[in-house]
């Protein structure tokens, strides 16, 4: 089997009214990281960080300047996961978004 392991940095826990601020995601086969498949992508459609730089350190200044739309965060990490099986931190937290954004 192949896997994408995901980490979602958010804005708070609440998929209709917080944002995905960035994803970082890496490929795995047979128990091996394959670093080459490595991605992280920064949401500069972010409206609000509110507190959560506290958290995840990533200030709008980063969003503004190396960020993409959260469109193209989709569809990137849409073309990662393409028919692998999906490994999550919290699992019913990023899913929980992965499927708001994706709707």
């Amino acid at each position: 089997h192949e896997y994408v392991i995901v980490d979602l940095e958010l804005t708070g826990l609440e998929p209709k009214k917080h944002e995905i601020v960035s994803a970082g995601w890496v490929t795995m086969q047979s128990l091996k990281i394959n670093l080459n498949t490595a991605g992280y992508m920064l949401n500069s459609d972010v409206n609000s960080l509110l507190q959560s730089p506290i958290y995840h350190g990533v200030d709008n200044t980063q969003l503004t300047a190396q960020g993409a739309p959260l469109s193209t965060l989709v569809d990137t990490f849409a073309e990662a996961l393409n028919d692998r099986i999906l490994v999550c931190h919290n699992a019913q937290l990023d899913w929980a978004f992965i499927q708001h954004v994706a709707s």
